[in-house]
């Protein structure tokens, strides 16, 4: 697979140029040859007055002023923020056997926060770390020497997984970062973005550029249009015909029938629309007292700040953190306290996380092992049965590339998101519990995701969405509650399901 192909394009001194394409056009690819991560087959790349074919190295591209933040800022958790600029930087000491000056690394690691106003200590684990906070950790990190030689900052899709408040407090500090002579390079999905922080755009579509100009120069209907192009190129030429792709096209609708039809569990005896799920005076970690029911086929979400008890609700209905009180009744079975995974899948409660790199997936297994891990009793000694299923899950959420024995690890950050969704509706669960489902994917492979979702509530799957994006919840959910506080703040529905009204309440309850 030829991931980018004749890719010309030029980042301005002193500006923000935004890079944009639908998951698998070769946005990430393109960054890593830049970075030295990947050496590209041919072509040259000039940074400054330096002219090369390819980096080598990572190393090599730093010294030449190319910087890097890849998607999820991938800080290593177990050390203090203050080891992994170390780690960097070098740690500082008297000689090669000399102990660390420990007071130095936190005084110069506390100067780069300081300097791009992170709001951490350099002795705080950066796994505790928020994460628009480890994004701008990450920022302070790539910029470390920003005095000497920086020459351009690639951002790869670093606020995917960033609720768009902290995004744009992140951005605030990358506008800045022309006045002090970085020109960025940043991938992302979100207009809002670009239209806030963009100087230009240059639009991939299957590994080819079909548009670069002023940021202001197309509507968002039109960036759509340019990201969900299909391209035709059966002569082999140079010549690429560009068709929009419409909202109809999504997924065959037949196909997606068929897929429900595979998954759809046995009736429960609960077509009376009675909840399939209650979660009854929920508590730990930051939630102390959580109450709420979905009904099968309803689709409800869940909304709140980072200090509600956002991050822990999905995590104690998955199984993954250990509830100190309340109850969490499935279909008439109540979840032991010290639940596990296993035991949630057993039930019938599946999970996307929001993390899917390191809880999503096995970087190093297949698509097909990926899908098929949940339930590989399943599929024993009847492989035709497996790859049958496997292909069409590929076909209908349209996974690049869509070869079954592609690894997991190096698909894009959208596909992966589709192989990560695939595997738990492959489970056949009773609920479906989606943990910011989207961050990273495109906006055609959102909607073609949630056209698979809504047919699945049709035949009686409950939805559970948890998100940073209020545009989603108004488009998808019957009702949103609100946490703040640990506790729910509120219920909204009707007319009061509008992405302000939702912003507004999040803010202003959430934080109580």
């Amino acid at each position: 697979l030829q991931a980018v192909r004749d890719v010309e394009l030029e980042v301005a001194d002193d500006q923000i140029h935004a890079l944009l394409g639908a998951n698998g056009s070769g946005k990430s690819t393109l960054s890593k040859c830049l970075c030295g991560a990947y050496q590209p087959d041919s072509g040259t790349i000039r940074v400054g007055d330096l002219t090369v074919e390819a980096f080598r190295t990572p190393v090599e591209a730093a010294a030449a002023g190319v910087r890097v933040i890849h998607q999820d800022s991938p800080l290593i958790n177990s050390l203090r923020v203050s080891e992994n600029f170390a780690l960097v930087r070098g740690y500082p000491a008297a000689g090669a056997l000399a102990p660390v000056h420990w007071r130095q690394l936190r005084a110069t690691t506390r100067d780069s926060l300081e300097r791009f106003g992170v709001e951490a200590s350099p002795d705080d684990l950066a796994g505790d770390l928020r994460p628009a906070q480890r994004a701008i950790v990450s920022l302070a990190l790539a910029l470390r020497d920003i005095d000497h030689g920086v020459e351009l900052l690639i951002l790869d899709e670093v606020t995917a997984s960033i609720p768009e408040g902290e995004a744009m407090e992140f951005l605030q500090q990358v506008r800045r970062l022309p006045e002090l002579g970085v020109s960025v390079l940043m991938v992302t999905h979100r207009f809002k973005e670009v239209a806030a922080f963009a100087d230009a755009t240059t639009i991939l579509s299957d590994g080819q550029v079909v548009h670069t100009g002023p940021a202001n120069e197309l509507t968002t209907s039109e960036l759509v249009e340019y990201m969900t192009a299909r391209r035709h190129d059966e002569s082999m030429s140079d010549e690429v015909t560009v068709q929009p792709s419409r909202g109809e096209d999504l997924a065959d609708q037949e196909s997606v029938d068929e897929l429900v039809r595979m998954w759809k569990r046995e009736p429960d005896g609960n077509e009376d629309g009675q909840p399939i799920l209650t979660a009854t005076s929920i508590s730990g970690g930051l939630l102390a007292d959580v109450s709420f029911s979905v009904r099968p086929g309803e689709i409800i979400g869940i909304a709140g700040l980072a200090e509600s008890g956002i991050h822990e609700l999905p995590q104690v209905l998955s199984g993954n953190m250990r509830r100190s009180g309340g109850e969490v009744v499935v279909a008439d079975t109540g979840l032991p306290r010290n639940c596990s995974p296993a035991d949630a899948i057993r039930l019938g409660i599946a999970s996307v996380p929001s993390d899917r790199r390191r809880n999503g997936g096995a970087m190093s297994l297949s698509v097909s092992e990926n899908m098929t891990l949940p339930v590989a009793r399943r599929y024993w000694h009847r492989r035709a049965e497996e790859q049958a299923v496997i292909r069409r899950f590929i076909e209908a959420f349209e996974v690049r590339p869509p070869t079954p024995n592609a690894l997991f690890g190096t698909l894009s950050g959208g596909n992966q998101q589709k192989v990560v969704v695939a595997k738990w509706l492959i489970t056949k669960p009773r609920v479906l519990v989606l943990d910011d489902p989207t961050a990273g994917v495109d906006p055609r492979a959102r909607r073609q995701l949630f056209a698979i979702l809504h047919n699945a509530a049709e035949q009686g799957l409950a939805l559970i969405i948890f998100s940073t994006e209020p545009e989603q919840f108004a488009e998808h959910c019957s009702r949103v509650i609100v946490l703040g506080g640990g506790r729910v703040v509120a219920e909204l529905t009707g007319d009061k399901l509008d992405p302000g009204t939702i912003n507004q309440q999040v803010t202003t309850l959430s934080s109580v």
